[in-house]
């Protein structure tokens, strides 16, 4: 398609050059009705080659703008909620934990191994979803999801290995750049959005701290819940 339409481009350019300089020896004979239609066609050839070369630019896809299919839209729609949540985890937890320098509340927050079995919700609210999405979605390699969520897990194993060696700046830093793999993905899923006024993610930007305190009653009420249910059936 590239050849062919490179072809056509230079076809349109050579006989747009030289019907050009017939046009300008045209014989003085030449009527004025001549003259206007050779103006007309020597116009239509010139925006031909233009048109041409324009797609020659186009990129072949607009990835932000293309709609999901439905499978995919409808698999985010089901994980975000809980995505969302891992994000929370993200900022309020890990965040918080590499900011103050503390190691245990790190460990914690990341799952590593010194926590035995703890799955830490960075891995079961962020990065498994995401990869389900990922394998739903056929472009996801070309879209950089899969990408931007490797790295993020690459990121989450070097903030372990930073805090265990007390580089915590190195550490914040990686911070940074995990949220930084996250917000990519949020962002080109909710660039795609059925609805654009109604976006499937909240973003980690500077106004994400205003998250807080919903972020902490949600943790008491799970709490409650589970003390409410485990009451119940003692009973």
């Amino acid at each position: 398609l590239r050849v062919a339409a490179t072809a056509g481009a230079t076809a349109c350019i050579l006989t747009t050059t030289s019907y050009s300089s017939a046009w300008l020896v045209s014989s003085p004979l030449s009527s004025l009705a001549d003259a206007q239609a050779d103006r007309g066609r020597r116009a239509a050839l010139l925006s031909s080659g233009a048109a041409v070369a324009s797609l020659l630019q186009m990129p072949l896809r607009a990835y932000a703008f293309e709609p999901l299919p439905p499978p995919v839209l409808q698999d985010i729609v089901r994980a975000a909620p809980k995505i969302q949540l891992g994000i929370d985890w993200f900022y309020f937890e890990l965040g918080d934990a590499l900011k103050n320098k503390d190691l245990e509340g790190t460990r914690k927050a990341t799952g590593s191994a010194g926590m035995g079995a703890y799955v830490s919700p960075v891995t079961s609210e962020i990065v498994l979803p995401v990869n389900q999405i990922c394998s739903s979605n056929l472009d996801a390699e070309e879209d950089g999801w899969n990408d931007n969520i490797r790295n993020f897990q690459f990121a989450i194993d070097a903030i372990k290995t930073e805090v265990y060696d007390q580089e915590w700046d190195k550490a914040l830093a990686n911070w940074k750049k995990a949220a930084g793999n996250v917000n990519f993905i949020m962002q080109n899923i909710n660039d795609r959005a059925e609805d654009p006024s109604k976006p499937y993610f909240v973003l980690i930007d500077d106004a994400y701290d205003s998250r807080r305190k919903a972020y902490r009653q949600a943790i008491v009420d799970k709490l409650n819940y589970r003390n409410a249910v485990g009451s119940l059936a003692m009973r």
